[in-house]
């Protein structure tokens, strides 16, 4: 005996859905009768529930296949989409499925039952969802494509510093920025060999110019002609460059011999890429019976990062 539905009591939204999943379910709910129109014996039933494109056609969009639903008095409720879930884009502008219903052996019952209200209300519930997302954290990095976001879909000024958390951007997303880096000695005793006295670090984020300072007060003191100490900025740890030095010997004829004075060291380092780079405060001295201790004193170093170009200039003030 064949068994129809003659009532659509409800088509809805399921509602309790989580965000990721909208929409996902649709609430239906209807009635079962027999061909006299009574209602069917109360039990579980076999249903299978189709969407078409089309109200008599054979393209099936979504199928939930064989499903055990419980019918009483005649009345039975089904989440469509609970056990075979839905494409997200079942829904929306141009599409208006139709539902066809088979139940147990016999054919699909007709006309088939379009849900145009329901395709929209479900379209509708998305946009709606989409356009209202204000709590906190509700959308993470997981959620989010690689790529889908771009620089003006930004409101500006909409990414502070205290939306960055610490460490979070790397050197290499750094684009056309300077740096600066400095380091603080209060004191270093010299030996008699080549040693380093300090250093500084600086982290760049493209290729450019690095500007190293390094200044400090002189106290030594020396006993024989030709002694001498030397000071020097390298990229190499202990290591002397000739080519940048701050250097004091002994005068001729003096047997003792006193100096504190300041001294400062500047040079410019092309550097290719971006990328770590530490540059070094070297010492020496050649003095291996000094009648006083010899220091440095608040010694500073200083590293300036300066790109290669700021972009493109579009004037210029002429004088």
């Amino acid at each position: 005996m064949k068994r129809f539905v003659i009532l659509i009591i409800g088509l809805l939204l399921y509602g309790s859905m989580v965000m990721a999943e909208i929409p996902s379910i649709i609430n239906y709910q209807g009635r079962l009768t027999d061909t006299g129109g009574e209602p069917v014996a109360d039990g579980p039933y076999s249903i299978i529930f189709n969407l078409y494109e089309t109200a008599i056609g054979s393209d099936v969009l979504w199928s939930s296949g064989p499903v055990t639903v419980q019918v009483t008095n005649g009345l039975f409720n089904h989440q469509l989409g609970s056990a075979s879930s839905m494409p997200s884009d079942l829904f929306g502008p141009g599409l208006e499925p139709y539902l066809g219903i088979t139940v147990g052996a016999d054919s699909e019952i007709t006309p088939r039952t379009p849900i145009i209200s329901s395709a929209y209300a479900w379209h509708a519930n998305t946009a709606e969802i989409a356009q209202d997302i204000s709590c906190y954290h509700c959308v993470s990095t997981d959620d989010i494509d690689d790529g889908c976001i771009t620089s003006d879909k930004l409101v500006p000024g909409a990414v502070t510093a205290t939306k960055i958390a610490v460490n979070a951007v790397s050197d290499d997303r750094i684009s056309d920025e300077p740096g600066v880096a400095h380091s603080y000695l209060a004191t270093f005793n010299f030996e008699t060999s080549v040693e380093t006295a300090d250093s500084v670090v600086i982290t760049v984020p493209s290729s450019g110019y690095v500007v190293i300072s390094a200044s400090a007060y002189f106290d030594f003191g020396f006993d024989l002609n030709g002694d001498f100490v030397k000071a020097s900025i390298s990229k190499t740890k202990g290591a002397i460059d000739d080519q940048n030095l701050a250097y004091f010997t002994c005068p001729n004829g003096s047997s003792v011999w006193q100096y504190k004075d300041n001294f400062s060291i500047t040079i410019v380092d092309v550097v290719p890429s971006s990328g770590r780079y530490v540059y070094y405060l070297t010492t020496d001295e050649n003095n291996d019976t000094i009648l006083t201790e010899s220091y440095l004193k608040h010694l500073h170093m200083t590293a300036v990062f300066y790109p290669t170009a700021y972009g493109d200039v579009d004037d210029y003030v002429k004088e």
